[in-house]
């Protein structure tokens, strides 16, 4: 009986065309014990308690793919008064805006305003022979050393760490990350993590398109930011 299963379920993986993963994003635990209020009409309780109700709230993001394409979303099917305090306030943490990725042209294209905004894919990763099981899945440790800058334009350094299947070939994982030889089913990055819950796999090809809007580069959205905060 178990070696039909796992014969029906590899040949489910070879005839897949498109797929959908559900990823519980799950905020990490902020140390608060030094957070202070930066102005006189909030105390330093009222830090602490927005950040506790950060830490309590789980949230479900959706990627949709097919061989070509794919598209990450929060659902937006929620009533907005339906939705928690906590989850409001890590969704503008997470400055979230829907992302597509087209594999044929190495980009990501971010909905941002009327724009979407093409960023090239930088495939940096580092893979380690570290693994663990994820679902039922072999999973492999991936990370990448990404530098940021903020207003001050001072640098800083993040790393990203995802864990990837390549019993699941698609180059695909949560917002615009991607790039591995395997779906992602973990990644961390920027105080947030993304784990796969639910993993549906489809024959049938789930069609994907990019809303018609005009596409810009990264670096020209960046500018129209740069003009418009001098007004």
């Amino acid at each position: 009986m178990k070696s039909i299963f796992i014969l029906l379920f590899f040949n489910c993986l070879t005839y897949a065309q498109s797929g959908t993963v559900v990823y519980d994003a799950i905020p990490k635990k902020i140390d608060t014990s030094n957070l202070k209020a930066s102005d006189d009409l909030t105390t330093d309780s009222d830090i602490k308690n927005m950040f506790h109700e950060m830490e309590k709230s789980h949230f479900s993001t959706t990627l949709i793919f097919n061989k070509e394409k794919s598209f990450f979303s929060i659902p937006n099917d929620i009533n907005e008064s339906e939705i928690e305090i906590g989850e409001k306030l890590n969704r503008i943490l997470l400055k979230y805006q829907p992302t597509y990725i087209i594999i044929k042209d190495s980009a990501t294209y971010s909905l941002k305003e009327n724009f979407m905004v093409k960023e090239k894919i930088i495939n940096d990763w580092v893979i380690s022979t570290e693994t663990k099981q994820i679902d039922n899945f072999k999973c492999y440790k991936a990370t990448r050393v990404e530098k940021l800058k903020n207003r001050k334009n001072e640098e800083s350094e993040i790393t990203t760490t995802a864990w990837f299947s390549p019993e699941l070939p698609y180059s695909y994982g949560p917002t615009n990350y991607s790039g591995l030889p395997g779906l992602i089913l973990e990644l961390e990055f920027r105080g947030y993590k993304y784990v796969a819950k639910k993993i549906t796999l489809s024959k049938e090809i789930i069609a994907i398109e990019l809303p018609k809007k005009k596409v810009i580069s990264k670096e020209e959205y960046s500018k129209k930011l740069k003009a418009n905060s001098q007004f």
